[in-house]
């Protein structure tokens, strides 16, 4: 087994502990049945689901083909890694903006913290994609389900 195949599997076993993990904790809530599901079935059923996935990605992992990886390169990791950062970075500035700030500006920063991630930047594509997202977040949420999200709020 090669050492890809080797990381592969082990991170199947990984997913596979976790899922576990997830879905026995779920037994310390009422699951109940599929017609009047208790608080643990949601858990339940992620754990389970986490638990196939990470049995699927082991068995490719021992019984995958005998195609060689990609090998490394540094310039895409690092485009990687970069994605990887903005995205993340764009919810937890929309977690913290949307309380103080309100829905319009969280989800403008959001837009166009993902937007940086693109290769061919096109500003003008990201603030009109940012405004019709916000006003589109703002009439499903505020306006269609009623949830008390103020469009524009300024203080914290």
């Amino acid at each position: 087994m090669t050492r890809a195949r080797l990381i592969e599997a082990g991170g199947g076993g990984i997913l596979i502990a976790f899922g576990l993990a997830f879905a026995i904790g779920a037994f310390r809530y009422r699951i109940g049945d599929f017609l009047e599901m208790g608080p643990g079935m949601f858990p339940l059923i992620v754990g389970l689901a986490i638990t196939f996935m990470g049995a699927v990605v082991l068995l490719l992992g021992v019984v995958g083909g005998n195609e060689d990886p990609e090998p490394f390169d540094a310039a895409v990791f690092k485009r990687r890694m970069r994605v990887l950062g903005l995205v993340s970075s764009s919810l937890l500035v929309f977690g913290l903006l949307i309380r103080s700030f309100g829905m319009f500006p969280a989800i403008m920063a959001l837009v166009l913290l993902v937007g940086l991630t693109e290769r061919e930047r096109r500003p003008v594509v990201s603030v009109l994609t940012a405004i019709v997202l916000a006003v589109l977040a703002w009439l499903i949420f505020a306006k269609g389900l009623g949830l008390n999200i103020p469009a524009v709020r300024w203080g914290l």
